[in-house]
């Protein structure tokens, strides 16, 4: 063992923001983050919601079901970054 710290995120690629209380919204858990910065973008390439901070979440209300991409970059506690791209469904 080197003594890094673990670094990384997870991240979910399926949110159903329906009220039940479970995968209501989508959030991105981080393993020992420090900053997050990014969006969220529709099939067209348009911007429907920012991500920015450790606690930053889209609750999904505004936007119709469907797959929509995200592209953020997460700062870790040893100064390092690492830039994630994706997906995730949202089911209504």
């Amino acid at each position: 063992v080197n003594g890094a710290l673990p670094t990384g995120a997870i991240i979910p690629n399926i949110f159903t923001p329906n009220g039940d209380g479970q995968n209501d919204v989508f959030s991105i858990k981080l393993i020992n983050g420090v900053d997050l910065t990014g969006a969220i973008y529709n099939r067209w390439g348009k911007k429907v919601q920012d991500l920015n901070g450790l606690d930053a979440v889209w609750t999904g209300k505004e936007s119709n079901e469907g797959t929509y991409y995200y592209v953020f970059e997460i700062k870790f506690l040893d100064d390092s970054k690492k830039k994630f791209k994706g997906h995730v469904q949202l089911i209504k």
